[in-house]
């Protein structure tokens, strides 16, 4: 499964864009030992004694490249965060996961996307967050679970890749806590309310700066690191809803 801008790059890369493109001699590979028990303990213990090395060595260029204004926007940002954490949210759409589970979905007209964002502003994704934000209140309403004011709190990936990141294959996607205004009857109101949230949240660099704490992970050992996440993902947490 590939995503992302960099999953479109390495495609370009993989296939041709000729029926009859010539194809260049392959170069004979030969795999290299299958590693023992050893060698990728050594390994292993390698990498945990130098990554954080490696972090460290590469702090004073992240410390450069950030401006004392983004520090100071990051941090009235996580105040409006802890202020819309307060916010009362769909909590009772947690729970458990379950083997009985479903996929579903839908497709929409990307040019009625662009209508809609061209007659009353914002972008395509907050014109696709507001849909989203009528299904949940329709999916509330019909289980009469709907409040006024009630918000439903979304973990919105948003991609990080700066204007010079052009060709690195990496993803280079963060993620912000939006809430979505599904005790909001008027459709252009819930619009208007996500997009002023949306771009309070790209304002104050809450993405960039959610990926820098992301990237402090780095300093654990990848066995605390894993045991951790999934002790995580075990606990019940009332925060996010999708």
């Amino acid at each position: 499964m590939v995503d992302g801008v960099g999953g479109n790059d390495l495609m370009a890369l993989v296939f041709d864009t000729a029926p009859d493109e010539r194809l260049p001699e392959v170069a004979g590979w030969v795999p290299a030992p299958r590693p023992s028990l050893a060698g990728l303990a050594a390994g292993d213990l390698r990498d945990a004694v130098t990554r954080p090395l490696r972090q460290l060595a590469a702090a004073p260029g992240l410390l450069r490249r950030t401006r004392a204004a983004d520090v100071l926007d990051y941090g009235r940002g996580l105040g409006e965060s802890a202020r819309r954490l307060a916010e009362p949210s769909a909590g009772f759409l947690n729970g458990p996961i379950g083997p009985r589970r479903r996929w579903t979905w839908t497709s929409v007209s990307l040019a009625e996307l662009k209508q809609i964002r061209a007659a009353y502003g914002g972008t395509i994704n907050d014109v696709v967050l507001t849909s989203i934000t009528g299904a949940f209140r329709d999916l509330l309403a019909d289980r009469h679970e709907l409040t006024d004011g009630l918000v439903v709190r979304s973990l919105v990936p948003v991609s990080v890749r700066g204007p010079d990141e052009a060709g690195a294959v990496t993803n280079r996607v963060s993620a912000v806590l939006a809430n979505l205004p599904a005790g909001e009857p008027d459709p252009l109101r819930r619009l208007g309310l996500i997009r002023q949230e949306m771009d309070s949240l790209k304002h104050t660099h809450q993405a960039v700066g959610a990926e820098v704490l992301t990237g402090m992970l780095g300093f654990a050992a990848p066995m605390w690191l894993a045991l951790g996440t999934r002790a995580a993902f075990r606990i019940r947490q009332p925060l996010v809803q999708t």
